[in-house]
């Protein structure tokens, strides 16, 4: 009942905002908190939201005072910055508070310590620098408590040799961390 409970929370929340789901969104929703797989593929025409749909079961779960923590996978940094500023935006509109922060080859290496021991709830990251991450002693805390993994452009990483990057990188960390779920976006 929780759950569906919350999903009407976001839904009002975001059509308060003049945003609305699609149904491919809503039975991701459904289907996530069913706790069935841990492992979903999210794909559906472009412009309708996909890297967003991915973020929703961390939402849903704030709504509900369940503290979940994500990395977020992209095979570029630059989408990063932009999805920050979405993220920022949506967590303004359900009236969550959290902390969204980069990890990539730009950031320095002061506030990557920091995140390792101050866990931010949402971390946006490549795979060479998530590869650099699991290499660091100090980051098992910061795996073991991971709940979604979520791979965007999920196309740009099969067979090549940053998607078996990649691939290696999340069979270390399922070593670590035996809960995780990953969803995979692609268009």
């Amino acid at each position: 009942m929780d759950d569906f409970l919350n999903f009407k929370k976001i839904q009002e929340k975001l059509t308060a905002h003049k945003w609305n789901l699609y149904d491919y969104q809503k039975d991701f929703l459904k289907s996530q908190s069913i706790k069935k797989f841990r492992q979903f593929l999210i794909t559906s025409e472009i412009g309708t939201g996909k890297t967003i749909t991915a973020f929703l079961p961390f939402y849903k779960n704030a709504l509900d005072k369940v503290k979940k923590k994500v990395i977020y996978i992209s095979p570029l940094k630059s989408i990063s910055t932009t999805l920050q500023e979405r993220l920022i935006q949506l967590s303004s509109y359900l009236g969550v508070n959290c902390k969204i922060e980069k990890r990539t080859s730009d950031i320095s290496y002061t506030i990557k310590k920091k995140q390792l021991y101050n866990i931010p709830d949402i971390i946006l990251t490549t795979p060479e620098s998530l590869t650099l991450m699991i290499a660091n002693p100090d980051a098992t805390t910061l795996l073991e408590n991971t709940d979604f993994f979520i791979i965007d452009e999920l196309n740009e990483f099969i067979s090549s040799k940053r998607g078996d990057q990649l691939a290696l990188t999340l069979s270390r960390i399922n070593t670590i961390n035996t809960k995780f779920e990953i969803f995979g976006i692609s268009g």
